[in-house]
């Protein structure tokens, strides 16, 4: 589904875009999923981009792009919409802001922990299974990757 006129995706660089960001992640994965206990940040935050996707300046998605760093690729995370906004594009929009960043930054692989519902959304942007499904408090996950430039992802994408 097309996103509203009215709909953009901006980086959460200001205290009210950031406290959306935290209200997003209460609201699904604390609340609605039951995934976090101790909080929801992470120590990743502040070395991490993360984008807000605004409906009308009111925050409903968000996801983030932690760096490649010694041994470990880069990789998404905390990516959310509001339960009342899924369906309309807002969490794609995200997805493929922060895959462009990636491929801005020239990370060659890009890595994240799909909810099982969500893994055909980041096949749509290159992302392949890894390994076996696993269950995260009874919520199942899949491993994906993605391998960048696309002339290399063709030759290592596991069918």
């Amino acid at each position: 589904m097309r996103e509203p006129a009215d709909f953009r995706v901006v980086p959460a660089d200001t205290p009210e875009r950031w406290e959306g960001v935290l209200h997003i992640r209460q609201r699904v994965f604390a609340e609605e999923q039951s995934l976090v206990d101790l909080g929801i940040t992470d120590a990743d935050d502040p070395a991490s981009l993360t984008l807000v996707g605004l409906d009308a300046n009111r925050p409903v998605s968000t996801g983030r792009l932690t760096p490649a760093q010694s041994g470990r690729a880069a990789y998404l995370s905390w990516i959310a919409t509001l339960p009342e906004y899924r369906g309309r594009g807002y969490g794609s929009s995200v997805v493929e802001q922060l895959v462009a960043a990636a491929d801005a930054q020239g990370y060659q692989e890009l890595q994240l922990a799909a909810q099982a519902h969500a893994v055909s959304l980041y096949m749509r942007f290159g992302f392949a299974r890894l390994g076996q499904p696993y269950v995260v408090r009874g919520i199942s996950h899949q491993a994906m990757y993605r391998i960048h430039p696309p002339e290399v992802r063709s030759r290592f994408t596991r069918r």
